[in-house]
């Protein structure tokens, strides 16, 4: 992961920063506390940094061919992405909006994006065609969304997780619970539009307002640490997520033109991006995990030395 994010970093901002933010990562409280851990938001984040890091270089390539090879590559690690949260079978439209925010030829567009697909159907057509086989109907990888979708919109809804909605699916089918929790989310929302973006605002806090879920994992749910050890250690982690972010906003008002770069457009629409997904969906503070060589990179920003050079390496 630190190599991945020095890489991110280094192609998006320079050398100092992809010291720094490689730096950043390395010592990340969350992180460490959370190595002994089978959470598939460690993979996820380990996933998404190589895709970032391939699309930024497809995005930088100067001939057709690396293009396509770079996007290529991306798509194979979305595709394993997508396999371990559905949610990330959207993410090519990040591809799309930073190319019509950058005004790329739409030949060069249409080459990434195919080539992105490519690489994520390769990886994920296996198991639609299982999923085929055994539904008799075309689900491309989970059918549990419906269900997600349904807990995270009705009366019911907390923002983060809960056992079920107003409305039990647990007595449908796999696909009847699918189909029926869209249907019945979908309706809960146009009958209440402002509960909905109230409910999304909580979500959009519990994503972002904390940083301790390692602490919780490893030492009070498996160790059954409390008193002043836990507190002390999950003070850490938020004061570190405290730190990071007061970096951030120190790089936009320092470095602001380099919010304007390929590298760091496409950072803050991964950002935007699962901070959306969680808006709708169900939220919590590990859901952000996947972010954190992004966030990283961001914070490193106000470290870099040369912004006249980015974009053109």
């Amino acid at each position: 992961m630190v190599f991945l994010t020095y890489r991110l970093a280094q192609a998006s901002a320079g050398e100092t920063a992809g010291k720094m933010a490689s730096f950043l990562i390395a010592v990340w409280p969350n992180h460490i506390m959370s190595v002994g851990l089978a959470s598939k938001e460690q993979l996820l984040l380990a996933l998404m940094t190589g895709i970032l890091l391939l699309v930024l270089r497809s995005t930088l390539a100067q001939s057709n061919r690396s293009v396509a090879q770079y996007a290529f590559g991306a798509g194979l690690l979305l595709g394993a992405a997508t396999l371990t949260q559905p949610a990330f079978m959207l993410f090519p439209s990040l591809l799309v909006l930073l190319d019509l925010l950058r005004a790329v030829n739409l030949k060069i567009l249409f080459l990434r994006l195919f080539c992105l697909y490519a690489g994520m159907i390769l990886v994920v057509a296996p198991w639609t065609l299982r999923n085929y086989e055994v539904f008799g109907k075309f689900i491309p990888v989970s059918t549990n969304g419906g269900d997600v979708f349904y807990r995270s919109n009705n009366p019911l809804a907390t923002g983060g997780y809960i056992d079920r909605g107003e409305v039990d699916l647990s007595q449908l089918g796999e696909l009847e619970a699918n189909q029926m929790g869209y249907k019945l989310g979908k309706e809960w929302i146009l009958a209440n539009p402002g509960q909905f973006l109230k409910l999304a605002i909580k979500k959009q806090m519990l994503f972002l307002g904390d940083d301790a879920v390692g602490a919780y994992e490893s030492l009070k749910r498996a160790l059954g640490k409390e008193g002043i050890t836990y507190i002390f250690f999950k003070g850490l982690s938020n004061a570190y997520w405290l730190l990071i972010w007061m970096l951030i906003f120190l790089g936009w008002i320092t470095h602001r033109q380099l919010y304007y770069t390929p590298g760091v457009m496409l950072l803050v629409l991964s950002v935007l991006y699962l901070l959306a997904i969680d808006s709708v969906f169900e939220s919590g503070a590990r859901h952000h995990v996947p972010l954190s060589a992004a966030l990283a990179v961001l914070a490193a920003l106000p470290f870099s030395r040369i912004p006249d050079k980015i974009g053109t390496q």
